[in-house]
């Protein structure tokens, strides 16, 4: 009968073991998330600055070389004369306060298009977020410019061998109308491939 006692406390420490491993890494899990921050947000379906944007005579713009839609208002020009860089809005023929431009970055994930956007702006960027766009993956990230007085928004989202920059630039004193107009396009913006 000793046999069976002995055999009885070594299933027991085997147990307990197996027990504390797991509780361990469930610690460490749960810690590890607690330190991770993410934004989740779907921009494409928040009301962040888009609340009061009446869209209901917006046209809706296909590219279909590229691959993607956005919905725009109805007055705003569409101008396609870089093949690369669509831009949509008030001053599309140079970057301006109050258009959003579209930008194919062929073979670069939304790292290396941060990275790049970073080397160019020599005043800085804000450390890119991550963010969901109409269900497709991305960052988000700032880049300001004071001695034009303004800040340029980004929204990189990835797809299958590229990724899309979609930008705007924001003045020193945006109005909230036109911000929340270059907000509502960016959220509209869909992946077709």
């Amino acid at each position: 009968m000793p046999g069976n006692h002995e055999l009885a406390t070594t299933n027991l420490k085997i147990l307990l073991l197996v027990f504390a491993v797991v509780l361990v890494g469930a610690l460490c899990y749960l810690v590890w998330t607690q330190n991770t921050v993410t934004d989740t947000t779907d921009y494409a379906n928040s009301n962040i600055k888009s609340a009061n944007v009446d869209t209901s005579t917006w046209k809706v713009y296909t590219n279909n070389q590229q691959g993607y839609q956005v919905s725009r208002p109805q007055s705003w020009p569409i101008d396609e004369s870089d093949p690369t860089v669509t831009s949509i809005g008030n001053a599309p023929a140079e970057p301006a306060s109050g258009a959003v431009f579209i930008t194919l970055n062929k073979n670069k994930t939304p790292t290396e298009v941060f990275v790049t956007t970073k080397g160019n702006k020599p005043d800085g960027c804000t450390q890119p977020s991550d963010i969901k766009l109409n269900q497709h993956q991305g960052i988000k990230f700032v880049c300001t410019e004071p001695f034009a007085g303004s800040t340029e928004v980004f929204y990189v989202v990835q797809s299958a061998g590229y990724s899309f920059a979609l930008s705007y630039i924001e003045d020193s004193s945006p109005t909230d109308s036109l911000t929340q107009t270059l907000e509502t396009i960016v959220k509209s913006f869909k992946i077709l491939k």
